[in-house]
């Protein structure tokens, strides 16, 4: 059970260490459109990398979050749910 998470782990570590590498190279810090379009890569490649942790918590979250609201409302009132 540890050993998929560790390389999951392991594997988000090289990624990081990865990106830091091309970010720190000189010659892509003097130039802006480069570093914005690797920004925006950035962004969506940890997003899709973060995605087995960040899912299930939002999930939960969403869940915990609206479903008092429901339960509190009578059956008239969430006739959008029987339809």
């Amino acid at each position: 059970m540890n050993e998929p998470i560790a390389a999951y782990l392991e594997f988000l570590w090289m990624q990081f260490q990865y990106d830091w590498s091309w970010m720190s190279n000189p010659w892509v810090l003097y130039t802006v459109i480069p570093v914005i379009l690797y920004c925006i890569f950035f962004f969506f490649k940890w997003l899709i990398l973060l995605a087995p942790v960040t899912i299930p918590i939002m999930t939960w979250g969403w869940c915990v979050k609206y479903k008092p609201i429901e339960s509190e409302k009578g059956p008239a009132e969430n006739h959008w749910r029987n339809n």
